[in-house]
């Protein structure tokens, strides 16, 4: 028995009496729990019932730590398409997902598609990089180079901080003080990271974040490439830099604006109707019919799925949600305001 379960906490810290009581659940008391199991399943089912039917003791509350490292263990392999649901519910001792329901299928990371689909579809998958600073020309003409032809969109992050833009006029700023960049496969151009990367090949550039745009940058931007988009995350945006981009910059220009909410890495929910909220609260000059075109069409557009969703038209099949509690005297949301899917 370890000496911390006995009062003894001379020598103990958080880290050792964690891995003192993983240690103690999986070398002492695991064993007996085996011998009880085996006993019980002996004696309590027939022949028929034992390919069935079994006892387990769940000691997952005595394994917290290891638990969590299982359960991202797991992440991995879902998110990387080398385990099922049905795989993982498995070792789990859990009853599986029906396979009309997707319990068997495997899927890969990014558009979360399956791997039979991004093999018999190419034309509908499109390597993307993640920003200016994380992807090297190396890699950005890889990119170019699995996409072929396919060149009718793609997203990227864009100036989310200040510092991404010292890095690229003059390799200075937060990147190069605080992290060990190889700043060798990172040009110093003189310009912003939006002026400095060319995607022009493409049809449709999706910009995201977009935070320390200058209008230099968004003028660029019209004239450079053929259809680009940017997108707004509300909440993300203030939850890193307490700001976004001046809405209206975009708006006299004819930028088309779209919203978004990143991932859960800058965001503490992944929620539509949050954003719109927040959006609407920093800019409360625009009308919610024009704000929901922002997350609605505009994105259905630089998608290019505009002919099937984004809007209610004959012969589209869009999802339908319902937006209550709604300020009907401004036509505005509410700290009330939710949503409901109906279709």
């Amino acid at each position: 028995v370890p000496p911390h379960l006995v009062g003894d906490l001379e020598h103990a810290t958080f880290s050792n009496i964690e891995h003192m009581s993983i240690d103690f659940a999986v070398h002492t008391i695991r064993p007996w729990l085996v011998r009880i199991e085996q006993s019980m399943n002996r004696a309590l089912f027939t022949e028929q019932e034992k390919g069935r039917f079994y006892v387990q003791f769940n000691i997952d509350g005595l394994m917290r730590g290891d638990y969590k490292s299982r359960m991202e263990g797991y992440a991995i392999a879902r998110q990387n398409g080398w385990m099922s649901a049905n795989d993982i519910r498995a070792l789990e001792n859990q009853n599986p997902i029906p396979a009309d329901q997707g319990g068997d299928a495997y899927l890969v990371n990014g558009n979360m598609i399956s791997i039979l689909t991004a093999t018999q579809n190419p034309d509908e998958i499109i390597a993307c990089p993640h920003a200016p600073y994380s992807v090297s020309p190396e890699l950005f003409y890889t990119i170019n180079l699995l996409n072929g032809e396919n060149k009718k969109m793609i997203s990227i992050h864009n100036q989310e901080s200040f510092d991404e833009n010292l890095l690229y006029k003059n390799h200075s700023g937060g990147f190069v003080e605080r992290f060990p960049m190889n700043l060798t496969s990172i040009p110093a151009t003189g310009k912003t990271s939006l002026q400095s990367v060319n995607l022009q090949d493409y049809q449709r550039v999706i910009f995201v974040h977009n935070i320390y745009s200058s209008d230099e940058d968004l003028d660029f931007a019209k004239s450079f490439y053929k259809e680009p988009y940017f997108v707004i995350c509300p909440k993300s945006n203030i939850i890193l830099e307490k700001k976004m981009l001046e809405v209206n910059k975009l708006i006299s220009r004819d930028l088309p604006i779209c919203i978004g909410t990143d991932s859960l890495s800058s965001n503490d929910s992944l929620s539509m109707i949050d954003e719109l909220k927040v959006f609407s609260k920093s800019f409360p000059h625009l009308p919610i019919t024009e704000i929901i075109k922002f997350a609605t069409l505009n994105g259905a557009k630089a998608l290019g799925v505009s002919s099937e969703f984004g809007t209610l038209s004959k012969g589209k099949t869009p999802g339908i949600v319902l937006i209550e509690n709604v300020d009907f005297q401004e036509f505005k949301l509410t700290k009330e305001s939710r949503a409901r899917r109906l279709k």
